[in-house]
């Protein structure tokens, strides 16, 4: 039981830490765009959330981190908006981060049944499914 809430304190440490880093990245360089926002090392980060801490928490840390600094920067009136749509983009990283993986997986498996199928189509029986 110990290791285990040791663990979940670990996560929410790491959580809270990365929220930070977000909004701070978030902050200390910005580029303005002509759509009234900027371009900033925040939305690096944001997906780094999401591939570090897994859905839930990146999306937490990276929706908090992101409203932060819309808050300290003076952009109050876009916060709500910031959170949910960099928490957004956070959960859909972490569910993307595992494509690349799949598609390893799947390209092993052409792989394997390619190598096999030519085999088994010799032995009796399999090929065409009637012989």
């Amino acid at each position: 039981m110990e290791k285990d809430t040791r663990k979940k304190t670990k996560k929410m440490i790491l959580t809270a830490l990365m929220a930070a880093f977000t909004c701070i990245a978030t902050m200390i360089i910005k580029i303005p765009t002509p759509t009234l926002g900027y371009i900033h090392l925040g939305d690096g980060l944001v997906l780094l959330c999401g591939f570090m801490l897994g859905p839930a928490p990146g999306a937490l840390a990276a929706g908090t981190g992101s409203m932060f600094a819309d808050i300290f920067s003076g952009y109050l009136s876009f916060a709500p908006a910031t959170c949910i749509i960099k928490a957004l983009a956070a959960g859909a990283a972490s569910s993307a981060a595992g494509i690349p993986f799949n598609i390893a997986q799947g390209v092993a498996g052409i792989a394997i049944s390619m190598i096999l199928l030519p085999i088994l189509q010799t032995a009796p029986g399999i090929k065409g499914h009637s012989s």
